[in-house]
């Protein structure tokens, strides 16, 4: 029975989801933020939208801003901004603009939500369609890239 009860705890810990709690932002920016520097070619033509966004000061990982805005239908772009710095930043498979995986993470209409993040903590909650298949990726910002947290 003991056995049992130890085998089924380590499979309630194994599958528990990340939290919020768990990722705690380092710092957080005080003070106006930095202008967006817009500096890759696919970002020009939505250069008013980073830097708009931008303005509106850190919502994520205590120092960074999430700026979103729709490119088609079904698909939104978004960037990581650094209030300190201004420096630009883009999620996973958006090297190309918007390419498979940039417009998967962001499939809304089949997933029903836009990424989780919060001003204090690091972590970035994706809902994406991935072919047929929905999915929640969890995804820590390390301050200049994101990591896969499971």
């Amino acid at each position: 029975m003991t056995r049992l009860l130890v085998s089924f705890l380590f499979i309630a810990v194994g599958w528990a989801q990340p939290k919020f709690e768990d990722y705690p932002a380092a710092k957080t920016h005080s003070g106006k933020p930095a202008t967006a520097k817009v500096e890759r070619a696919g970002d020009r033509m939505y250069r008013t939208r980073i830097r708009e966004g931008a303005a509106k000061g850190p919502n994520f990982a205590g120092r960074f801003t999430v700026v979103q805005w729709g490119c088609g239908s079904a698909c939104v772009e978004t960037v990581i901004v650094d209030a300190g710095n201004g420096t630009v930043f883009h999620l996973p498979g958006a090297e190309l603009g918007c390419s498979d995986l940039m417009c998967s993470l962001n499939m809304q209409c089949q997933t029903g939500s836009a990424p989780w993040y919060r001003l204090d903590s690091e972590l970035l909650i994706v809902r994406h369609c991935k072919g047929e298949e929905a999915r929640t990726d969890y995804l820590r910002w390390t301050g200049t890239k994101f990591v896969a947290v499971k």
